[in-house]
């Protein structure tokens, strides 16, 4: 499932706001093997969890500035293989694909042509072109790809085109500045806060726009806060705001919550089910039987807060990850879970 709120600081804002806020709950089957967030062994500059079934990432951030977080569209044919039977390349790969790459594409060279076999040295609109022209291999995702440093961010997704073309959506214009999403306010996040869930990016669910609003109110609140006599904030102070944003944005206080409902198993209308319920609750956090016929245990097991300073020169990742324990054996026990207190990782960001 998952959900993402994304904070863009406005070119000329003078305030103490963090320049990049992100804040993501992954939802995940509580089996499924992961790692959480953590430098990779195979890409250096990586600061990511893992899926170890695909070894895709679903959030992440580089020492470059580079920072990705992928969501599913639900969707009765969600992994695995498309309708013919073909097998599905990981979704997965696109976030990871993004931090691993450089940071820039050649300067004489547009999104506009890139092509479907080009390699990854991209801006984050270059980047989000060349996945639109292979977006019908994937099943269904929303991906927001972005660097912290240059301040550009992208967003694009293979269901419910959010651009109406299956074009990427700049999400760091202002509206009536050559931004094709300009029409709904959720969209852009130039100065802002936005959301995607589990729909394409700008669907008013619930949790999307209670949570966006949450994060607006967090940043300003810290903007507000902040001592403006200090040339910087430095990293303990932004890690004290990402551990608030992972309580109060993502709602995670670090509570196991007990299933209130038997798990179900899928059958033919369960994705339906999930959307529907999914779609109308406010919470951004979902607790065990929250995602009702859902094979084996599930809900979020993994909260991240990314935070780029102000003077971009630091950045912040806290995460709470969940332990997870099944009674009897295999991830269709209900079991117990133990989540982790919030762990602070900063860095400088790598100058260019």
């Amino acid at each position: 499932m998952c959900v993402a709120f994304l904070f863009i600081k406005a070119r000329g804002d003078t305030s103490r706001a963090p320049a990049v806020v992100l804040c993501v709950n992954r939802d995940e089957a509580f089996g499924r093997p992961t790692l959480p967030s953590h430098w990779w062994e195979d890409a250096p500059d990586v600061f990511a969890g893992r899926d170890l079934e695909a070894m895709g990432t679903w959030c992440g951030v580089s020492r470059t500035g580079r920072v990705a977080v992928l969501t599913n569209y639900t969707e009765p044919t969600e992994e695995g293989a498309d309708a013919t039977g073909r097998s599905r390349p990981s979704r997965g790969a696109l976030a990871a694909d993004f931090l691993k790459g450089p940071t820039k594409a050649p300067p004489d060279v547009s999104a506009e042509a890139v092509s479907a076999n080009a390699p990854f040295p991209w801006t984050p609109s270059a980047y989000a072109a060349k996945v639109a022209g292979e977006r019908d291999a994937y099943a269904g995702f929303n991906l927001i790809v972005g660097d912290c440093v240059t301040g550009e961010f992208a967003y694009v997704g293979n269901r419910g085109d959010a651009a109406g073309d299956g074009s990427p959506v700049r999400l760091d214009v202002k509206k009536g500045d050559r931004c094709s999403y300009e029409n709904v306010r959720a969209e852009c996040a130039y100065g802002g806060a936005c959301g995607v869930s589990n729909a394409a990016l700008g669907a008013p669910w619930p949790k999307v726009v209670a949570g966006a609003a949450r994060l607006a109110d967090a940043v300003a609140a810290y903007a507000r806060d902040s001592n403006p006599g200090r040339s910087d904030e430095g990293h303990a102070s932004l890690s004290a705001f990402a551990e608030t944003a992972l309580r109060r944005v993502l709602q995670n206080d670090g509570t196991w919550r007990p299933a209130r409902e038997d798990f179900g198993e899928d059958d033919a209308d369960a994705a339906d089910d999930r959307r529907d319920v999914l779609a109308t609750r406010a919470s951004a956090f979902v607790a065990p039987g929250d995602a009702p016929r859902r094979r084996g245990a599930y809900g979020t097991r993994c909260s991240t807060v990314v935070a780029v300073s102000a003077d971009k020169k630091t950045a912040v990742v806290v995460e709470r990850t969940l332990a997870w324990s099944a009674e009897g054996g295999g991830s269709s026990a209900l079991g117990s879970g133990v989540w982790s207190a919030p762990k602070a990782t900063a860095f400088a960001v790598a100058e260019r």
